[in-house]
Parts: C-alpha cells; structure tokens; sequence
C-alpha cells in the first residue's frame, strides 16, 4: 500500500473509521491496520468505545469461522465478536475476526430501524388512546326499579324539565339531568306531600 495511500486513511470522519477498525479490518494490509488503530487512539476512541460500536450494530450472536494458521474449524461466540479477536484454541494463535457483510448492519441501516421502531411505538400508543376514548364510559349501576325507563317521576332543578327513565343518569346513588347534568328532585306525589305540609304549618 502506498504512502499516500496510507495517509488518506487518516482523513476518515470519525465514525467511518470506526465502523472500519470494528468490522473491515480484514480488508486491509498490516500496515494499513496499524494505521487505523494509531488514528483511532489520536482521536480519543478507546477500545471499550469500540466494543461498544460492534455491540450495536452487530446482526449476529455467533459466527462460523476457520483459524487462519492451522485452519481448524471453530464457532466463534458473541463476546469473540464483541472483542474483534481470538486465538485459535488448537494453535493458540491470535487473530482477528473475519465479519462476512451480513454480520453487522451499517449506521443509515441502523437509523431506518430505529426509525421504524419508533414509528411502530408511536402507532401503537396511538391505538392504545383511541380505544380508550371510545371505550362507554361507567357512570354506576342504573336503578331502574327507582325510575321506570319512560315514567316521568323526576324533575331537574337546572333546567326544571320533568324527565323520563332513560333521559336520567346514575353516578354514586344521585339521579342526575342527562341533558344539563344538574341534580334531580323528585316531582308529582313528592311535590304534593311537601305542599300539604307547608300548608298545614300555614294553619297552625
């Protein structure tokens, strides 16, 4: 690889030089890779910040692989994948790890997700509400055998309209106008009793 070529690396923006050093660096000569990670640390990038980067946009828990030296078949785990490296358990020999394109999602494919993911929450909460505002809403058991549905035995104090069963609403053992929401009293038979009575304490 050329000199200049190897300079150019050092202009990458930083999350293109990350996603390289986590996933490409297989695709690279030693002295390109050395390169990358020299450039990473300038910029301050650790390699818990690395580990952290695979972790979130590794597509895979577990990778089917080959050791580069003996070439013994192995199955490398999730924390293999997350570190970026293994030695080979027959040979012992270090090497990095060879992530086949499928492996890991790149940043714009992982902001569609997300995107895709809030979406989907957004719709649900909003179901969620509608089926809360349509749901009948519980104003308390009905008395019909108080207030026949059809008899007019009430009056409104509000709006004073004589009201049928089914124009009056029941909420903590109060009647209430279904039209103007005010209390009700009773009327007719109740009204006639407290007039005879008021006239009674007149006479006396």
């Amino acid at each position: 690889m050329e000199m200049d070529e190897l300079e150019q690396l050092r202009d990458l923006v930083d999350l293109q030089l990350l996603h390289i050093v986590a996933f490409r660096m297989s695709d690279y000569v030693p002295e390109a890779r050395e390169v990358l990670y020299s450039v990473m640390k300038e910029r301050g990038f650790s390699d818990q910040d690395l580990r952290d980067y695979r972790e979130l946009y590794l597509r895979v828990q577990s990778l089917s692989s080959s050791c580069i030296e003996c070439g013994v078949e192995l199955r490398l785990e999730s924390e293999d994948l997350k570190v970026g490296s293994f030695n080979c358990p027959e040979c012992n020999a270090a090497q990095p790890v060879v992530y086949p394109d499928n492996a890991y999602r790149t940043p714009s494919e992982l902001d569609t997700t997300e995107l895709h993911e809030e979406t989907e929450e957004e719709e649900a909460v909003m179901a969620k509400e509608a089926e809360v505002a349509d749901a009948p809403v519980d104003l308390g058991p009905e008395r019909d055998e108080d207030i026949p549905e059809g008899s007019s035995g009430v009056t409104c104090l509000k709006c004073e309209k004589e009201l049928t069963g089914d124009e009056v609403f029941v909420t903590d053992g109060e009647f209430y106008c279904e039209k103007c929401f005010g209390e009700l009293a009773e009327s007719s038979e109740q009204g006639d009793t407290e007039t005879e009575s008021d006239d009674e304490q007149g006479r006396d």
